[in-house]
């Protein structure tokens, strides 16, 4: 194991980007970039969530803060936590911290004069592999200059020249290697959800909303398990995932809003309530305003089209119908260039499924069966059943509306 530690701090998992409105996957910039390069230059890497849980995460963050030979914050996405954090590092120690940001988030004004490595987060695979390299031959050049030179880069001891480091009057450590981390409880979780184990799921993300209560991550999944599970009948696991979702329901949040829609639209389905349809039609547009997601824009443009099925006014239907078209139009224009590009990812293999959706809906079959094919080509059993369930029900509810 390496002599020297480095300690990083930043959020974990996809977060969203508050000012591009893009998700950014936290745990790619670190795995792929960050741990890799302060390895290769001779550091235990490590970060919060990777800890042993000690039940106070507090006192893991504040020893990995002031006792690391080097510490890299990503404060992308603006994290409240992560740039606390890094204020408290500035605070304790005059040297060796590093900070990170994807590029379209602004500086604040007491960090615009801090030197900051910037990079550009993709979520398509074949460009992001390229900005990797590039971001990590940065990142190893600043940390070998920094083991090298005897740097200020804390602003507070660079304008305050007399001030002395903090120190402690024990020897007490931090101790990195005993016990599950938060990472593995967290991804753990996350592969029983993905293999449909929603019962284990369900037991241990609400244990990780026990332990963090405010995370709107755990609080979404919760909720999500707890309505695929469908006990003890589906509609009360569908109430119950409301409830869940309670705390958070007044929040901008496209996932949110997204999911609360999902619940609603399914209600409407089982129980032919129109408030529920409307309902999930509200969150879709305030999801898909905001960040115009492809996901939550093409549910949209579908609920559009199952309440033009039902309604009686023949004004209104085929307002609801031109506003579908509308938005599977724009889902298509920000998104067809992906066509072109090398598909690897399974963010980029629902993207083409909805691509051919939209292209099927709006009568465009050559485009669809393009996208359809090359869909099929790339995704497993289970992503194929879902889309072609999907694309059934699509078909059924376009020709209710044609007649």
């Amino acid at each position: 194991m390496a002599d020297k530690s480095c300690f990083v701090v930043m959020g974990y998992g996809q977060r969203r980007d508050p000012v591009s409105g893009e998700k950014v996957d936290l745990d790619k910039v670190y795995f792929e970039i960050i741990k890799p390069v302060a390895i290769e230059c001779g550091y235990n890497c490590y970060r919060g969530d990777e800890i042993p849980d000690s039940g106070i995460i507090d006192i893991s963050m504040y020893y990995g803060i002031l006792d690391a030979d080097l510490v890299i914050a990503d404060i992308t996405t603006l994290n409240p936590n992560a740039i606390y954090e890094l204020g408290v590092r500035h605070g304790v120690r005059k040297r060796k911290t590093i900070v990170m940001m994807e590029k379209s988030n602004k500086f604040f004004f007491d960090l615009n004069h801090v030197r900051t490595l910037q990079y550009e987060y993709h979520s398509r695979g074949k460009v992001w592999k390229l900005e990797v390299e590039k971001i990590k031959n940065a990142l190893k050049e600043r940390i070998e200059y920094l083991d090298q030179q005897d740097e200020k880069d804390s602003p507070l001891y660079t304008f305050i020249e007399d001030l002395c480091e903090p120190q402690k009057l024990s020897k007490r450590v931090l101790n990195v290697d005993e016990g599950i981390p938060l990472y593995e409880k967290v991804r753990t979780a996350i592969n029983a959800r993905r293999s449909k184990q929603y019962q284990r799921a369900l037991e241990l993300f609400g244990d990780l909303n026990k332990q963090y209560p405010t995370d709107t991550f755990f609080i979404q999944q919760k909720a999500l398990c707890t309505y695929k599970l469908q006990q003890p009948t589906t509609k009360e696991s569908y109430i119950e995932a409301l409830n869940i979702l309670k705390p958070i329901s007044g929040s901008i949040d496209p996932e949110t809003n997204g999911l609360i829609a999902s619940i609603y639209k399914r209600l409407f389905i089982m129980q032919g309530d129109m408030s529920h349809l409307d309902a999930a039609i509200e969150g879709l547009e305030k999801a898909y305003g905001l960040y115009h997601g492809y996901y939550n824009g093409d549910n949209l443009a579908y609920c559009l089209n199952l309440k033009a099925s039902v309604v009686e006014d023949k004004e209104e239907r085929d307002e609801l119908n031109i506003e579908a078209r509308r938005i599977r139009k724009e889902i298509i224009n920000r998104n067809k260039d992906i066509i072109a590009e090398e598909i690897d990812t399974e963010e980029e293999i629902w993207l083409i499924s909805t691509l051919a959706n939209c292209y099927f809906a709006l009568n465009k079959k050559e485009e669809a069966t393009k996208c359809e094919n090359l869909f099929l080509s790339k995704a497993d059993r289970d992503m194929k059943n879902s889309y072609l369930e999907q694309k059934d029900r699509l078909f059924k509810l376009l020709y209710i509306n044609k007649g």
